[in-house]
């Protein structure tokens, strides 16, 4: 039998840091702080149907008195059809598991629960969601991974009789949550590439986006005064969107580095800042403009640049 070969050093070494990184526990506190966040952007996100009495509209075919495709999602297919009964049980059954994310009350499984269930709505017509249903989708797969109910939770009070605990959990799911951030705002950047975006352009997109009718909460008419200001706004959030990824090597290099480069980005509240612009930037399209639960979504994500303390 012949002996096995040793991997080179440098393989090795990254090897270990990947290790280091999935086997890293920490608090549970911002877990369970997007557990919570989400279940309650599940809650608007769904609700908000039910409110504008849309759910007949959006998710029945029209044999049932909506316009939905007659093609539904698997769940409905083997609950017998988009019926009006399952329609309605399946907004039920999922309000009823945003509700428990919320409380955080029954580990991994109501977040299963909403994520079927969402999916299984969302798709019944795609053309009437947004791209917040993708990453409410996907915030709740991350819960599905994660031990999001180690902390201010239901299940904490049941085995501890307090609500909140000292408990770790992986680190590598709010990593994966973080990642999704930078991977909305990059993707996103990367497809603004007309001129009324780009740097030396007019950097007027802005300023059009906020005159839309369809968007505008209130009259909006007012920004040709500061016109000025709305071209500075429109290259700040562009160079935001594309440059997003490298928080993720500040906060690598903050973690790991023990050169200057580190010992400068520790000293420098990077994260911080990044945060406040870019929770600015979402607080002002809540304010300005209808784009649905899209900028709470986004903002409960940034629940995830809350660094918990490291322990193996």
């Amino acid at each position: 039998m012949s002996a096995e070969l040793p991997l080179p050093t440098a393989v090795e070494g990254r090897l270990d840091r990947w290790a280091n990184l999935l086997l890293t526990r920490e608090a549970a506190t911002p877990m369970a702080l997007f557990r919570a966040a989400i279940g309650v952007c599940v809650i608007v996100s769904l609700g908000g149907v039910l409110a504008h009495h849309d759910v007949a509209a959006l998710w029945l075919d029209p044999r049932h008195g909506g316009y939905a495709p007659h093609s539904a999602p698997w769940l409905f297919g083997l609950l017998g059809g988009a019926t009006p009964q399952n329609v309605w049980s399946a907004l039920g059954v999922t309000l009823a598991a945003g509700g428990l994310l919320v409380l955080g009350l029954g580990g991994r499984f109501p977040a299963l629960v909403a994520l079927l269930g969402h999916m299984a709505l969302v798709g019944l017509d795609p053309d009437a969601g947004g791209s917040y249903d993708t990453l409410i989708s996907n915030a709740l797969w991350l819960l599905v991974l994660a031990d999001s109910t180690a902390t201010l939770s239901l299940d904490c009070w049941l085995r501890n009789r307090r609500f909140t605990s000292a408990a770790t959990i992986p680190a590598w799911p709010r990593w994966l949550a973080l990642y999704q951030l930078v991977l909305m705002y990059a993707s996103t950047g990367l497809q603004k590439v007309s001129d009324t975006w780009v740097p030396f352009g007019p950097l007027s997109a802005v300023y059009y986006v906020m005159q839309q009718p369809t968007w505008q909460r209130f009259d909006l008419s007012w920004l040709a005064d500061v016109y000025p200001l709305t071209r500075l706004a429109t290259l700040l959030v562009w160079c935001f969107e594309v440059s997003s990824p490298l928080l993720l090597l500040a906060i690598w290099l903050e973690r790991s580095s023990t050169g200057r480069l580190g010992a400068a980005l520790r000293r420098l509240p990077y994260r911080r800042i990044w945060a406040g612009f870019g929770l600015t930037f979402h607080m002002g399209i809540a304010l300005t403009l209808v784009l649905g639960p899209f900028p709470y979504v986004a903002m409960a994500f940034y629940l995830a640049l809350i660094p918990g303390a490291r322990r193996r």
